[in-house]
């Protein structure tokens, strides 16, 4: 009776917005990942046999991008139509025009925009494919998605080049062999620096 009592409570809130979600590592640099939990979805779905507390559907994660706004900029955003921008979606750039925002984990495109006295400015930026090499029993992995830390809404900036030196050492320090992130595996970073500069 209570369990039936507290899923039908969670339906009730879930159903009018009063959801309740968590938010981790909001505070993690580029490139890092913030995870958000749904509790009331999670409450209302976790009868389902198939979720398991590894698949649980109410979370989700994000890439954190430092995203380099045009002169002027007030505000930029992330997601689109059909994409959700996710616990960080808007924010106000800073002095050196840079703000902090979230696209999906896994994303194979990431999408932003500026508002600026001339107007919105939009781009849109790939992910970069990577894949893990064969296990040594020879088991293979798909293909992951990875966003870039760093975009910039003009590829044209003239400080680029230096930005992307400097994000490489802040998003992958040197302070082991063998990097275990995937934006710090070998090539990974040349590819998102290619896709935010459209070389």
């Amino acid at each position: 009776m209570l369990k039936t009592r507290k899923k039908a409570i969670a339906l009730a809130c879930m159903l009018s917005g009063c959801a309740q979600v968590e938010v981790r590592n909001a505070d993690v640099g580029p490139g890092g990942t913030v995870t958000t939990e749904a509790h009331t979805k999670n409450a209302v779905l976790g009868w389902i046999p198939s979720v398991t507390p590894g698949n649980r559907p109410g979370i989700d994660h994000w890439t954190r991008i430092r995203v380099i706004a045009p002169e002027g900029a007030t505000e930029c955003r992330s997601g689109s139509l059909f994409s959700r921008g996710g616990p960080q979606a808007k924010g106000k750039p800073d002095k050196d025009r840079a703000v902090m925002l979230t696209a999906r984990e896994g994303d194979r495109t990431a999408h932003f925009a500026c508002d600026t006295p001339g107007g919105e400015i939009k781009r849109s930026v790939d992910a970069s494919v990577f894949q893990l090499p064969p296990t040594a029993n020879g088991w293979t992995f798909g293909k992951f998605y990875v966003l870039p830390p760093l975009v910039h809404m003009d590829p044209r900036e003239p400080d680029a080049e230096a930005r992307w030196a400097a994000i490489a050492a802040e998003v992958c320090p040197a302070i082991s062999d063998g990097p275990s992130t995937l934006p710090c595996q070998a090539g990974m970073m040349e590819r998102f620096k290619a896709v935010d500069l459209a070389h």
